[in-house]
């Protein structure tokens, strides 16, 4: 399944998610629009929340996990 990272520009968050939820879709997100793909980042994937989670901290954003998948 593996983890991955969405870096948010607008935000400075870096959310953490199941590569099968559908907000991340393995690291494609929801939405395939040029805006969509240029107001963020996916990092990943990742075999294991700690190393998504050691990843999310480097960008030094703020970490937290998705609401939908929860991984």
């Amino acid at each position: 399944m593996g983890y991955y990272v969405h870096l948010s520009k607008a935000s400075g968050e870096a959310r953490i998610h199941y590569g099968n939820c559908p907000q991340c879709n393995h690291g494609f997100g929801s939405q395939y629009t040029p805006e969509k793909l240029e107001a963020g980042k996916w990092l990943g994937p990742f075999s294991s929340y700690s190393n998504a989670e050691a990843a999310a901290e480097e960008t030094e954003a703020r970490v937290l996990d998705c609401v939908d998948c929860m991984p």
